[in-house]
């Protein structure tokens, strides 16, 4: 009889245990439905509340392939996000996959915030890593390694108003097109006196580096260093300064600071402006006949004979101080697999980092005239790299930028004040 009191007591005692260890584990002490222990990653990631249930929908899709996986998202607007990310670096709590815009990524990649991938990217069975866009892979690279893996990008490329080409009788932009026959539609589309031009843009570095590409020309050294007064530089913005000062197809600086090149190509009033696929959306919402019709078509040849642009995007990085890298990798793997990256596409959210996903965009988009463009742009573009001094540099150049565009000073004298800038940031 004491045997079997022994016996019981025993098993009460090992049950006693068990449910105890189960409610004191925790989320990592839980396990996923393949057994495994459950790891929480937190995802810190930007995106309007329009575009969040399908992100969510792709967190979801990692624990569908990793039960053992739950990421947790931390979701904020564009502007708030890069407070709350320098935030979290500097108190050391940064999230373990954390989204990354190209540009940007240089900044954070200096300083280790990033884990390179190389060795994961090189050991996954899964991944297909080749079927990623390549200029935009080696947007997401820094110093030879490999910092995230992209979901969206794009080429600027030239968007055109099919309702202005049609109201008089202007020839379309097609693939043949020079920058002399660009100038010479955007002088026949042009009538100040109702305020419509040719083409509008921005006086911003951005937005001139394709033309200062095609000439041959370049603003960023391999070594890092800033060099904006080349001959070959000097000669595209000689081009697009007379866009707007000689031949005046263009709206001044000031014209745009009043309205911008978006609102005004958005409400009919300017036949050509360079974009990304990104904003796509936004100008499908204007489409009225009479109005605006959108067309797309690869940048003019420069006298070089080149039309490269550039590419710029986002992608996703795992926190160098990540406990959980190995799982981090997996989901944004997930991610960014084609067929989550069709599911976006399919959706309107993003033009696909991956070629395997682009005729998705092309079929959500398929309203748009020539709407495979885009991806004939992208496939004769260069990654926009920046460097760790890059916010300094391009607040500079945009600055000194403005004399030529307001038509107060001349290009080289203008570039050439810039350079003296840039020499003495180049040397800190």
């Amino acid at each position: 009889m004491k045997v079997k009191k022994l016996k019981l007591l025993s098993l009460i005692f090992v049950m006693l245990l068990v449910f105890l260890s189960a409610c004191s584990g925790g989320s990592q002490g839980a396990k996923g439905t393949n057994g495994k222990k459950m790891v929480e990653l937190t995802w810190m990631f930007w995106a309007g509340q329009g575009d969040r249930p399908q992100w969510e929908a792709l967190a979801k899709k990692v624990t569908e392939k990793y039960p053992n996986i739950k990421v947790n998202m931390q979701v904020y607007d564009w502007n708030t996000y890069w407070t709350k990310l320098k935030t979290q670096i500097a108190s050391g709590n940064t999230a373990d996959i954390v989204g990354m815009q190209s540009a940007q990524l240089p900044v954070y990649a200096e300083k280790g915030i990033f884990e390179p991938l190389n060795s994961y990217i090189d050991t996954s069975k899964n991944l297909n890593y080749s079927d990623f866009n390549k200029a935009i892979t080696d947007g997401m690279t820094y110093d030879g390694k490999t910092y995230a893996l992209p979901y969206d990008y794009g080429a600027f490329t030239l968007l055109y108003n099919k309702e202005l080409f049609k109201k008089y009788h202007v020839p379309l932009p097609d693939e043949k097109m020079t920058w002399e026959g660009f100038l010479d539609r955007a002088k026949k589309l042009t009538h100040r006196e109702k305020k419509e031009y040719g083409f509008a843009f921005p006086d911003h570095i951005w937005d001139s580096t394709p033309w200062i590409w095609q000439m041959n020309g370049d603003w960023l050294k391999g070594n890092g260093d800033y060099k904006i007064n080349s001959p070959e530089t000097i000669k595209a913005f000689k081009f697009l300064s007379d866009l707007v000062n000689k031949y005046k197809v263009a709206p001044t600086a000031g014209e745009l600071s009043a309205i911008g090149y978006d609102e005004q190509f958005s409400s009919g009033k300017i036949g050509m402006i360079i974009d990304g696929p990104w904003t796509i959306q936004g100008y499908k919402k204007y489409e009225k006949p009479g109005k605006l019709d959108i067309g797309v078509q690869v940048m003019p040849k420069a006298p070089t004979g080149r039309n490269v642009s550039f590419v710029a995007g986002s992608g996703l990085a795992v926190s160098a101080k990540s406990k959980h890298k190995k799982e981090a990798f997996k989901a944004i793997s997930v991610i960014t697999n084609s067929e989550s990256l069709k599911y976006l596409a399919k959706n309107g959210r993003a033009y696909p980092a991956r070629d395997s996903a682009v005729e998705a965009f092309n079929k959500y988009n398929k309203d748009i005239d020539n709407i495979s463009a885009f991806h004939k742009q992208a496939l004769n573009s260069k990654a926009y790299k920046t460097s760790p001094k890059y916010a300094e540099a391009e607040e500079i150049i945009n600055q000194g930028l403005e004399p030529i565009f307001y038509g107060k000073e001349n290009v080289k004298t203008a570039l050439n004040k810039i350079q003296r800038k840039l020499d003495e940031l180049n040397k800190e």
